[in-house]
């Protein structure tokens, strides 16, 4: 009795499983297909402004940036101190000031990352 019960609970399990590696796998194909769309667009958008053939005026194409957006240590210090070079002198925060500034920053991304969840 008790081994029919352990063995239908495994099943249920199993097949749980199984539905869930499905359904991932049907997402991820979901997702690349749906890039792959966008990129083709996107690249024909491309070359349709770099030929000019847009009511014949001639945009400059920019690159797009990479895609992948972590900046480095290095860069975070050279954007810092790029901010604290272009603030004029009467623009100086205090410690408090900066502080504020640190926590208004934190509980913004707090925010997003809720909403995001």
């Amino acid at each position: 009795m008790a081994t029919t019960r352990v063995s239908t609970s495994l099943t249920t399990v199993y097949i749980l499983l199984a539905l869930q590696f499905i359904f991932t796998i049907l997402a991820i194909a979901i997702l690349s297909y749906k890039n792959y769309y966008l990129e083709s667009e996107l690249s024909s958008i491309r070359r349709e402004i770099s030929s000019g053939s847009s009511n014949g005026i001639r945009v400059p194409v920019q690159t797009p940036p990479p895609l992948t957006t972590a900046i480095t240590s290095e860069q975070q210090k050279s954007l810092r101190i790029r901010r604290v070079s272009q603030r004029k002198p009467s623009e100086t925060s205090s410690a408090d000031d900066l502080q504020a500034e640190c926590v208004q920053n934190m509980l913004k991304n707090l925010r997003v990352c809720m909403a995001l969840l």
